[in-house]
């Protein structure tokens, strides 16, 4: 998931992550549960319980713990990266309704810009806040630990998602970063690159400015077993295998946090984790569909609802450049709705049109999401490249039949539909099986076949191999659209859904040379138009991420939109 960014893999990895689980005592009776498959740790008295009561304890759950290597270049998985949400600060923050722009007010840089002096390479200037401190005593946050940081993130071992980004940008070689001043940051690029702000946000996973001094005096190892950074929560404690305990930061420059103690646990089976939050064990845990019925009808329990965690559609293959051999517009992989010409827009829009969007929200999903009207994380209200006349297509499916038939399908035509044995997200199946019955409905002979995500299905995409074939793709959410379609909707990407030489022409030559974001809303609201106009793929919904809530804490706080980690736990307060 994720989800690890898609302008800069060699290959789209979409993980919708479904976190969940933890532990408080509480005095109702513990129920009855299943036993793990993992063995989940037995709920004990919070390490380090403050004098004023279990109000200001908050036990939070996780599947797993990650890799439980507590450096930067090791947060690898969603779950080790909560630790850095928790115990760091972002360099670049991001509001919390869209997750789509920069929210310099939580964010260590103060200010920041991207500009072009003459002729050379776009630069970025960040300029970080003097007198943030931390933990443990090792003093003020500089310019030098920033970059001391950067160094251990592009490291050769580095885990971390926000690796391959950094060492394309930087070409390896930090020296790219220079200090001006104390509290300067100035980052300069060989080449020009858009977007570089992206690059140092929440949104990319480079998540915490950790102390160099801290890292020196204990070594790489002993860091691991005790990081420092500047966090609103400092760690504590780690159980390998457990838990980690974290304190509140009682001076910490942006938010103080509410409760004194957080302790994570982790609890791998998703039934035990729920029934320790109906037994008041648990107060904070994700949770996915199938445990939602259940959560809604405790009392003491609410579901919090994170909007935009990922986004389902459906690829129409074989769209490919007409030079490619493996174009879907001729034969061999002749398909009826390859093409910009009259007969093969009317084909895609009759598929489009086949559909009933509302119905299968509540069939596929259980109705947590939003419809969308244009696929590819285009459609995000709120945002500055956002259009209101995108409104999802109708149900209509007598047109559908009328446009078929007047493209010469009458009788209908074949349609090869996938079937992934290791998708991102289960829902993609139930998605895609729904649509199948509605494209029969309108005379489509669908067929299937199976293959593997990850492995057989990457390598046909690299190969331009998806002709004849409609299958959907989970799609994790990204600050701007360009990035995702520079990765798999280009044709100089590894692998690519679809490409088309006009938005090849508008993301090399505008998107990716625009340091100047009003200009790539603009280009990116048109290429969104574009896609709506001519029904180039099949948009279904964005999903939301769902999180059940115990009535022992407050409502007000809002996981960032477009993640499905932990964020803004420093937010959360005590019920009184």
């Amino acid at each position: 998931m994720r989800r690890h960014r898609l302008s800069h893999l060699l290959f789209l990895v979409a993980a919708f992550w479904l976190l969940v689980g933890c532990t408080q005592a509480s005095a109702r009776p513990t129920p009855a549960v299943p036993t793990p498959s993992v063995a989940s740790p037995t709920p004990a008295r919070p390490i380090g319980t403050p004098s004023d009561g279990s109000k200001s304890v908050l036990n939070v759950g996780l599947p797993s713990l990650g890799g439980e290597v507590w450096t930067p270049g090791q947060a690898a998985e969603e779950e080790a990266q909560a630790l850095w949400f928790l115990t760091g600060d972002p360099i670049l923050g991001v509001e919390s309704l869209t997750g789509t722009a920069i929210a310099a007010t939580r964010s260590l840089a103060s200010e920041w810009k991207v500009y072009s002096p003459g002729e050379t390479p776009n630069i970025l200037d960040l300029r970080l806040r003097a007198g943030v401190q931390f933990h443990k005593g090792f003093g003020e946050m500089t310019g030098e630990d920033f970059k001391f940081t950067v160094e251990r993130l592009i490291e050769e071992g580095s885990k971390n998602p926000a690796a391959p980004s950094l060492r394309r940008l930087l070409k390896g070689n930090t020296d790219a970063v220079t200090l001006p001043e104390t509290h300067l940051v100035r980052v300069k690029p060989p080449i020009p690159e858009t977007g570089m702000e992206w690059f140092f946000s929440v949104m990319e996973g480079f998540y915490a400015v950790v102390s160099r001094a801290a890292w020196e005096q204990a070594g790489a190892e002993g860091f691991a077993q005790r990081p420092v950074s500047t966090g609103p929560f400092e760690f504590v404690e780690h159980v390998q295998g457990e838990r980690i305990a974290l304190r509140a930061v009682v001076s910490h420059w942006r938010k103080v946090p509410s409760f004194s103690l957080v302790n994570v646990w982790r609890v791998p089976e998703e039934k035990t984790r729920v029934a320790m939050l109906m037994a008041g064990q648990l107060d904070v845990t994700p949770i996915s569909t199938a445990s939602k019925d259940q959560v809604e009808t405790e009392r003491d329990i609410r579901i919090l609802r994170v909007p935009r965690a990922g986004e389902i559609s459906v690829i129409l293959g074989g769209q490919y450049l007409p030079s490619r051999s493996t174009y879907g517009g001729r034969p061999p992989y002749e398909s009826p709705w390859v093409g910009l010409d009259e007969k093969a827009k009317a084909v895609r829009k009759a598929l489009n049109l086949a559909v009933d969007r509302e119905a299968l929200l509540q069939e596929a999903l259980a109705g947590e999401g939003r419809i969308t009207g244009v696929p590819h994380l285009m459609d995000v209200i709120g945002t500055p490249w956002y259009d209101s006349g995108w409104r999802p297509y109708p149900y209509q499916p007598n047109e559908a039949r009328r446009l078929l038939s007047e493209a010469g399908y009458a009788e209908g035509f074949p349609i090869k539909a996938v079937r992934f044995s290791s998708a991102p997200d289960s829902r993609m199946a139930g998605v895609m099986e729904r649509m199948a019955g509605y494209w029969e409905r309108v005379g489509i002979r669908v067929s299937w076949e199976p293959f593997d995500y990850t492995q057989e299905w990457q390598e046909r995409l690299a190969r331009r191999q998806n002709s004849g074939y409609a299958y959907p793709v989970f799609e994790a959410s990204y600050p701007e659209p360009y990035m995702y379609l520079e990765c798999c909707y280009h044709s100089l990407a590894p692998v690519a859904h679809w490409e088309f030489e006009l938005l090849d022409r508008r993301i090399t030559a505008e998107l990716r040379r625009s340091d100047h974001q009003p200009t790539r809303a603009a280009v990116t609201k048109e290429i969104g138009s574009w896609l709506y106009d001519n029904y180039i793929s099949v948009p279904v919904a964005s999903m939301n991420a769902l999180w059940a809530v115990s009535s022992k804490i407050e409502l007000g706080w809002r996981p960032t939109a477009g993640s499905t980690l932990l964020t803004g736990l420093e937010y959360t307060s005590p019920s009184r």
